[in-house]
């Protein structure tokens, strides 16, 4: 984080977490420039104020990532970033608890809220060691991929919700793919041995979450 700050210049607020400022850098500079892989998940801001207002603020914020990535620019990064924590927190736990509510009959039994969660969400790999999952990181910021060398399976959005829910925020990578902003994060199990590593691409990951939501 020191490197951090002495390159691109980075303020902490009160929760020890890092925010990028707009500090002009020469075009050799923004490509050493090491940024935070979680920043996108992590960064502090005012809740959302609906479900639908938080899918789609996630969405425009993937969108505003992908520019600013492409086109080296730090200051829409640190735009990109706020507030995404708290909104990832309100569209998973929103989903879980509805999910919740129809297993213990609070709510009544809604076969399309079911299939819309068995939709298929990203790829993972499972089982994964130590060593895979510290891979997400050694690939580079922004180079973010699947363990290679390992078969990568369908995962449905109820499980990619529980796994971001979970995930190791430690070890998350992304990459732009085609214009798609593909987040990958790992998860360890209860007992804290690596549980896997998940892919999925955000904006498609909003639209399941909003197609599962209009169900209800």
């Amino acid at each position: 984080m020191r490197n951090l700050e002495r390159r691109i210049g980075a303020v902490t607020d009160s929760s020890g977490l890092a925010s990028i400022v707009d500090v002009p850098l020469t075009a050799q500079k923004q490509e050493e420039a090491v940024l935070p892989n979680i920043e996108f998940l992590i960064a502090a801001g005012s809740p959302p104020t609906s479900f639908t207002d938080a899918v789609a603020s996630v969405h425009d914020r993937s969108v505003l990532l992908v520019d600013g990535w492409t086109n080296g620019r730090l200051d829409q990064i640190n735009r990109a970033s706020r507030d995404v924590s708290k909104l990832f927190d309100h569209i998973v736990g929103a989903l879980m608890r509805a999910r919740d509510d129809i297993k213990n009959g609070l709510r009544p039994q809604n076969q399309n809220f079911s299939a819309a969660l068995r939709a298929p969400a990203g790829q993972i790999v499972t089982p994964v060691t130590s060593t895979h999952q510290a891979g997400v990181l050694q690939s580079g910021h922004g180079n973010g991929t699947l363990p290679a060398g390992v078969a990568a399976a369908p995962v449905a959005l109820e499980q990619t919700l529980n796994k971001i829910k979970h995930q190791n925020e430690a070890q998350a990578n992304f990459r732009i793919d085609r214009g798609r902003h593909m987040l990958i994060i790992c998860a360890n199990k209860q007992n804290g041995s690596p549980d896997c590593v998940l892919e999925f691409d955000v904006q498609e990951f909003c639209r399941l979450c909003q197609a599962a939501w209009d169900t209800l």
